[in-house]
């Protein structure tokens, strides 16, 4: 993403904006595809409790999604904790 321009940047950034305006958040989206795919949401950041209590909650109503945080700073564990997050991805898949 660093190689491109601010244009492109706030072109993304409206796009991200206008699908919460369709959907209002994935996890609405994803319960809507007939039938809902199994769902894995590994993720890093952010950090706050509340981040993944919200997702933990909808994985308690919805048995095809599940969620777990990993221990990384970064929004790129795949580059920050590689085998970690392997081991994570290794049950689902």
């Amino acid at each position: 993403m660093g190689s491109y321009g601010p244009d492109m940047l706030a072109r993304a950034g409206r796009e991200i904006a206008a699908a919460y305006a369709r959907a209002r958040s994935p996890l609405e989206e994803l319960a809507r595809l007939e039938p809902p795919p199994p769902t894995l949401h590994l993720y890093a950041q952010p950090a706050h409790p509340g981040f993944l209590r919200v997702q933990e909650e909808f994985a308690a109503a919805h048995p095809w999604f599940q969620v777990r945080r990993l221990d990384a700073r970064s929004h790129f564990p795949t580059l920050e904790i590689p085998v970690e997050l392997a081991a994570a991805l290794d049950p689902f898949v």
